[in-house]
């Protein structure tokens, strides 16, 4: 348990268990060598740092001596008062029985006034939860040298208990004076009450059979490949195939499971490929499925693993060893509930890194054997990491040779060959070892020792003066110490991660010291304000960064990890989470979100290993409440229950896992076999939700009820690891298993002869269990047998025989169920004897495999008509028949009125049967009254009655039992007569004179002398040592005055002879020293309350706690006090600080000046001031408290109070910008306020409107009190930017407006595509010019231009109609009828002319060109003097051999010269129509 509010040093001890066969002694709990005069046998008694010695004893010669005297030599004294002056003792008691109340007493000597308890514990005790323990305690601290003393404990012993064990051990004393010796003796127990309670059954199982046994942790899928298809264990010699890789681990299992009962050998054949492999088949290989894609965690690959079962064989897989002890863990679980398994495929996997066992080994030592043993269970539930903290205020648990004074010689440490073998024994499972050594805290052995050696300037603190000595690690000399320590241990256990702590340190230190550390953290850093925990990040990016350049990954505690201040923590620190946010830790989620790698070692989780008054007990934590709370996510926050935790939601692949812890703070306080019990079923169900499969409270397919019933199912992977680690099941928990599996059998329907033969041999063996039950108890228990049929049920659907025809023989089963209910007492035994011989037949022919059908309708028959056949037996008349002859005898006349006897007899009748039995005792009961009312009519009663009640009245405590027996025996006598009807005068005479005499007779007790034997006894003291004491000879009077032998008519006289002893006693001086030790001890105690624990108190228990101080020291300074007054002031002292343990005077949390600041903070502004950071990164921690208010108590003050005091120093270092300059600013807005809305009228909208805002927001500004130069500067530049553009006039769109109408209405067809297309682009800039309100004057004329040239540009498209007509009578000239060279001139001009009537953007003029070149070399052409040129004028399209005679170019002129002023005409007839 790490030191949250106390500081602790303590321990216990963890031996091996060995199992022991139960000893009986009568059905009474028995102890072996209850006066230790034999040798202590390991496996009944353990000890640590205790022995049997024969220095002191009780009787006999022996006793038990626990821890040992302190040292003389002041050198030895730390090591003494840390470690080896405290020990403890603890006794197994055996055979106890259930419900019983047991008283157990044992004889102690205290020789030295250390502070112990003795006490018992029942490790299952208390009902409330499943594993709550019982404890019942007695504390001891009065030191008597010669005085042996009896201290008695009284425990009840759960519903579930068979054993409990006694203790004995020195308290972790906060004064550190809880070392020193004291011996125990003479063990006695004695045996109260059994109490019968009724509770309901504690074992809960499925008879729902899953496809794949359950295991722990569970499994991630297993898809089933065919139902019908099973692989069977060959149980008497299975074949085994491995690969090399795989060979040690397949041995492992073979040999497991030969251990375990589940095969009787085995053979294992060398393989090189799965395919080539029998039977179960482990090998090295791929797994075939990939891990689920995700983000947000990560896979530990190295797990992860495959099982594949068919008929003929099963095959494990994986590419890792890891997975490939993963999978046979699984297998050989699997193995342990069935022989044969469903042909399918298991994949499993884990998404934590980190599942691990935490073990405080530093202050209780654990032998090598026990830890082979944890880490071999580690391996059975899929766990890879165990830390050993090494290192604590106790000393060292390895052969140091730095700090050889601090290693534990006395045989309490690991030699250089144990770390060897541990090493070895983790690397076969897998497991890694991670030694964990605590500084620069948990030091205070070191402390002690380096100031005795001189070394002052090594610490910090004077340890006397009020301030807490801890290690000075502002001394580099101190850093290079823990640095070499840290290597060292690191090199002893060949690891390669290392925990360096890191917790508590402030916690011991002083507010003084942090001072210190916060300065020497200023100069390192060059930063006035950085803190101790600025100090401490620098120690370990100093000491973890060596390690870390050196290969090592380093783990520490979170409470030395704040992540805020001046120095940032080494990212590549890993931080263990233990105490959340307490003192400002860093909590999970912060860490992993500010990018460090995160685990758990949650305190909600913690194991503590101790008793003590105040502490969490070794119930925590429930193993019920972790299985149905806990999560593998979980981190605690200041938190002591699972509510309260924190659960990781984001960036939980920063998140590693999680360690479960023990915390041994009380040597010994627990011993082994405790451990081994209470730690099994809390490590089960931790493993079983580390792994992360089927654990989340969506996905649980279990109770916690089933998970108990199958981790103790699966126990250890062998049989001889935690021997002593059960559960008990008691009769009802095996009526509730017979009661399901009965209705599960029922509900199977055999699909072959070799399931029906299975459900007939289970149903066989439930109905020999419910036959008789006391033959299948174990130790009163019936733990076995529920798991031996629960294994039949789980394999009654796999065999082998699948011949013969099937049967139903539910229909007679449920016949003979109804049968076995009937209340047989009921009926004659001629028919019961009928009934029982049928049920035999019946139970027979249910076993007969062979049985047919029809036998099997005929017996049902006959068992039902046996049963309507069962005649009830009469009515036993024997007490009415006594009643009808008692009331005949009688004579009626002697009786005043005889009609009520009359009336009841008139009531009988003898045909009733025995089920109606109470109308026949009702009938004889009525004749008894009526005859019991008769009254005589002759004789007197009333004197002998009067008599009676008087003598009834006598106080009966003032005799002896003898007489009052005899008296009560003749008033019985006297009762009776009075009730006789018959009684005669002489009777009632002589009872009276007999009653007379036994009151005469009556002897009175003796006085009780018990308080004059005290007083005596106390008076020894005084008479043993005259020369001490004055008043002795008054004492010793008064002892001879006492006169015994009195009765106690004269208690009064006995008791004043006491008190006159007492007083006596009371008046005597004492003239010798008195012994101040234990007030002194309890002076300090106060002290030490008011130092660290002052601030939780009222001012009313502070100022107590002064007044102790104040005026124990003047006692304790005064040389003449008297032991009477020490000792008074000594009581008053301790009763008022087991007021103060108790929490009776605790303040409630205080919130106010929190709340204030708090506030405070959140209403600033970050913008006011230079630097915020700090505020804001303090702010973080103070809403996680305001988040957490309703959770916290006056344990957290300190925390809240420190978070307060940051924040408000953070507020008070917070410094205001400086004061801006406005002066521009002020002329600006005067500026700006001259102008009038008539000018503001003629700007485009947007000057206008901006000028308004950056004017209102310049005068904003400027009002501003704190406004910053920059917001300032800012405005000035805005307004004086708008004011600029005072001259931005709206421009005048009139005439733009115009032209774009009148381009409206022009045709685009009508002009050259060239120029309309390069009118076209100026248009969007023309439109948007048009859209804006803001356009100035400027870009108006600036688009108008534009617009008005494009639109000049534009070209009208010309006729060429002319030019067409000419080509075509160009081409249709008879080219016979001319010559060559006129011809060639002619196509020239053709080819340009169709060149331009084929250009769209061909002008006017090149049209008109054109027309001209071909008109005039038509006209130019000459005819051919070879043809006759009589031919008709050549006309368009003309292709006759005619053509116009040589010379005749009048012809020919003329016409064409017409076509082309035609065509000028026509072209200007078109242009003037088109404008």
């Amino acid at each position: 348990m790490k030191k949250k509010i106390l500081p602790i040093i303590l321990s216990a001890l963890m031996v091996m268990s060995v199992n022991v066969a139960q000893i009986r002694a009568d059905n009474n709990a028995v102890i072996a060598n209850p006066s230790f005069e034999e040798e202590i046998d390991e496996n009944e008694i353990q000890l640590y740092k205790a022995k049997r010695t024969n220095e002191r004893s009780f009787d006999g010669d022996y006793s038990i001596k626990v821890g040992t005297e302190k040292p003389e030599n002041e050198v030895d004294v730390p090591k003494w008062q840390y470690n080896l002056g405290k020990g403890s003792a603890t006794i197994t008691v055996r055979n106890a029985k259930p419900n019983t109340e047991y008283t157990v007493k044992v004889k102690v000597l205290n020789t030295t006034g250390v502070r112990f308890e003795v006490g018992v514990v029942d490790i299952d005790g208390n009902g409330d939860s499943p594993w709550n323990l019982g404890v019942a305690k007695t504390e001891n601290s009065t030191k008597d040298e010669e005085n042996w003393v009896e201290i008695s404990n009284t425990i009840t012993t759960g519903s579930h208990t068979n054993e409990f064990y006694i203790f004995a051990y020195c308290m972790n004393q906060k004064n550190g004076k809880d070392s020193g010796a004291f011996y125990i003796d003479d063990v006695e127990i004695t045996k109260g009450e059994t109490v019968a309670l009724s509770e309901a059954p504690r074992v809960q199982y499925n008879t729902a059979i899953s496809e794949f046994p359950a295991t722990i942790p569970a499994i991630q899928s297993f898809e089933v490949d065919d139902y019908d298809t099973n692989f069977k264990l060959d149980v008497t010699n299975q074949v085994f195939s491995t690969d090399e890789f795989s060979q040690e681990k397949t041995r492992y299992l073979a040999e497991s499971m030969v251990n375990k009962g589940i095969i009787e050998n085995y053979t294992i054949k060398q393989i090189t490929n799965a395919k080539d492999g029998e039977g179960i088949v482990v090998v090295n290989q791929p797994v075939t499925f990939s891990l689920p894609e995700t983000d947000k965690v990560i896979y530990n690959e190295v797990d992860t693993y495959q099982i594949d079962i068919t008929s003929d064989k099963v095959i494990v897989y994986s590419d890792y060893i890891e997975g490939i002890q993963n999978g046979t863990m699984t297998l050989l679980q699997a193995f342990a509930q069935r022989n044969q398994l469903t042909a399918g495929t298991v994949k499993d996997y884990t998404d934590q890194r980190t599942r691990g066992f935490q073990i405080d080994t530093a202050r209780t030592f654990y032998s090598v054997d026990w830890l082979k043993e944890q880490m071999e269970q580690m391996a059975y539930y899929k766990q890879n990491k165990l830390q050993l903290r090494l290192k604590d205020s106790e000393g060292i648990r390895w052969e140091s040779e730095i700090a050889p004074e601090l290693t534990d010689k006395e045989g309490y440490y690991y030699t250089k060959e144990d770390a060897k073998e541990l090493v070895a024994y983790a690397k076969k499972f897998n497991i890694e070892i991670i030694p964990e050594v605590d500084y620069p805290g948990h030091s205070e052995m070191e402390v002690d020792m380096f100031r005795n050696a001189g070394k002052n300037d090594w610490l910090l603190g004077d340890g006397v003066s009020g301030v807490s000595a801890v290690l000075n690690f502002t001394n580099a000399d101190v850093r290079e110490y823990i640095k070499s320590i840290y290597k060292e241990a690191a090199q002893y256990f060949n690891a390669s991660t290392i925990h360096v702590g890191g917790d508590e340190y402030f916690d011991i230190a002083s507010s003084s010291v942090s001072k210190d550390i916060a300065k020497w953290a200023s100069e390192e850093t060059g930063i006035a304000n950085s803190t101790e925990y600025d100090g401490m990040k620098l120690l370990f990016n100093e000491v973890a960064g060596s390690l870390l350049d050196e290969g090592l990954k380093v783990i520490m505690w979170n409470d030395a990890a704040r992540l805020n201040g001046n120095v940032e923590l080494d990212k590549r620190i890993i931080i263990d989470i233990w105490a959340g946010s307490w003192r400002q830790s860093a909590k999970g989620s912060t860490g992993a979100a500010a990018g460090y790698n995160v685990m758990s070692s949650s305190s909600t989780n913690y194991h503590n290993l101790w008793y003590q008054q105040r502490k969490e007990s070794v119930r925590n934590p429930f193993p019920k409440e972790m299985y149905e709370k806990f999560t593998r996510y979980n981190y605690s926050v200041s938190s002591s229950s699972y509510a309260q935790d924190e659960i990781l939601k984001e960036n939980k692949d920063k998140s590693l896992g999680q360690m479960f812890p023990i915390w041994s703070d009380i040597l010994g306080g627990v011993s082994g076999p405790v451990l081994n019990r209470t730690l099994f079923p809390r490590y089960a169900t931790f493993s079983y939700i580390t792994w992360g499969a089927k654990c989340d409270n969506d996905e649980k397919t279990m109770s916690y009820e089933e998970l108990e019933r199958l981790m103790f199912t699966l126990g250890s992977p062998r049989e001889e690891i935690k021997t002593n680690v059960v559960i008990n099941y008691n009769e009802n928990d095996l009526n509730q298993v017979i009661n399901e599996l009965e209705v599960a059998l029922d509900s199977i329907e055999p699909d072959n002869r070799g399931v029906q033969e299975n459900i007939d041999n289970l149903y066989a063996k439930l109905d020999a269990i419910n036959a008789n039950k006391e033959n299948y108890q174990k130790d009163g228990f019936y733990t076995d047998i529920i798991n031996e049929i629960i294994y039949d049920y789980e394999n009654v659907q796999h065999t082998d025989n699948a011949e013969g025809n099937l049967v139903n023989k539910k229909p007679l089963r449920a016949a003979l169920k109804q049968a076995k209910a009937i209340d047989t007492n009921l009926y004659v035994q001629e028919s019961v004897d009928a009934l029982n011989n049928v049920i035999k037949e019946v139970e027979e022919i249910l076993k007969d495999i062979d049985a047919v059908q029809e036998d099997l309708d005929k017996m049902e028959e006959t068992l039902h008509n046996v049963m309507g056949s069962l005649v009830y037996k009469s009515a036993d008349y024997n007490i009415l028949n006594a009643m009808v002859e008692k009331a005949n005898a009688l004579e009626v006349d002697k009786y005043k009125d005889f009609s009520e006897v009359e009336a009841a007899l008139s009531l009988v009748r003898y045909d009733y049967n025995i089920t109606e039995q109470e109308t026949v005792d009702a009938i004889a009961q009525a004749i008894e009254e009526a005859i019991f009312n008769l009254e005589l009519k002759d004789t007197e009663k009333a004197s002998l009655r009067e008599m009676l009640e008087t003598v009834k009245t006598y106080d009966t405590s003032l005799y002896t039992q003898e007489s009052i027996d005899a008296l009560n025996e003749i008033i019985e006598e006297a009762e009776l007569l009075l009730k006789n009807p018959d009684a005669t005068q002489k009777e009632l005479d002589d009872m009276k004179i007999a009653l007379d005499e036994t009151v005469n007779n009556l002897k009175y007790k003796s006085a009780d002398y018990q308080k004059v034997d005290d007083a005596i006894k106390q008076a020894e003291k005084y008479i043993n040592k005259p020369e001490d004491w004055q008043g002795v000879e008054a004492i010793q009077e008064a002892i001879n005055n006492v006169e015994r032998g009195l009765d106690i008519r004269y208690q009064t006289e006995v008791d004043a002879m006491a008190k006159a002893i007492q007083d006596a006693i009371a008046a005597a001086v004492y003239i010798g020293e008195a012994d101040k030790s234990e007030l002194e001890d309890w002076i300090e105690e106060c002290q030490w309350e008011l130092e660290n624990e002052g601030f939780m108190f009222m001012d009313e228990a502070i100022a107590k706690l002064n007044e102790f101080i104040t005026e124990g020291n003047k006692l304790v300074a005064d040389p003449d006090v008297s032991q009477a007054e020490v000792d008074a002031m000594t009581k008053a002292i301790r009763s008022f600080l087991y007021e103060i343990y108790d929490g009776d005077w605790n303040k409630e949390l205080d919130l106010s000046a929190f709340d204030a600041v708090f506030e405070k903070a959140k209403s600033l502004d970050p913008d006011d001031y230079v630097d915020f950071f700090e505020v804001m990164s303090v702010l973080k921690d103070a809403e996680d408290i305001n988040e957490r208010r309703d959770w916290l108590d006056i344990y957290n003050q300190l925390e809240v109070d420190e978070v307060t005091k940051a924040l408000e120093n953070a507020i008070n270092n917070l410094v205001l910008k400086k004061a801006a300059d406005k002066t521009a600013l002020s002329i600006a807005i005067d500026m700006a306020k001259e102008v009038t809305q008539e000018q503001l009228g003629k700007l485009v909208p947007a000057v206008a409107d901006e000028f308004k805002a950056a004017l209102e927001n310049a005068e904003t500004i400027y009002a501003k009190d704190n406004a910053s130069q920059e917001e300032v500067n800012n405005a000035f530049d805005r307004l004086a930017k708008v004011m600029q553009m005072l001259e931005f006039y709206k421009g005048d769109k009139t005439a733009l407006q115009k032209q774009m109408d009148q381009i409206a209405g022009l045709n685009a067809n009508d002009y050259t595509e060239s120029t309309w297309n390069a009118m076209q682009a100026v248009l969007p800039r023309v439109n948007e010019v048009l859209g804006n309100v803001n356009a100035m004057q400027g870009e108006v004329d600036e688009v108008y231009t534009e617009l008005v040239k494009a639109f000049l540009n534009l070209r009208l498209k010309p006729n060429k109609d002319l030019l067409e007509d000419l080509i075509n009578k160009a081409n249709g000239l008879n080219r016979a009828s001319y010559t060559a060279a006129s011809l060639k001139i002619v196509d020239e001009e053709v080819a340009k002319a169709n060149a331009i009537l084929n250009n769209p953007e061909a002008t006017a003029e090149e049209v008109e060109n054109a027309i001209n070149g071909l008109t005039k070399a038509m006209a130019g052409l000459e005819t051919n003097p070879s043809v006759d040129n009589d031919v008709n004028p050549v006309k368009p399209g003309d292709s006759t051999v005619n053509a116009t005679k040589t010379g005749d170019t009048t012809n020919m002129m003329y016409p064409l010269a017409g076509l082309a002023i035609a065509a000028l005409g026509l072209y200007g007839n078109k242009k003037r129509k088109n404008k």
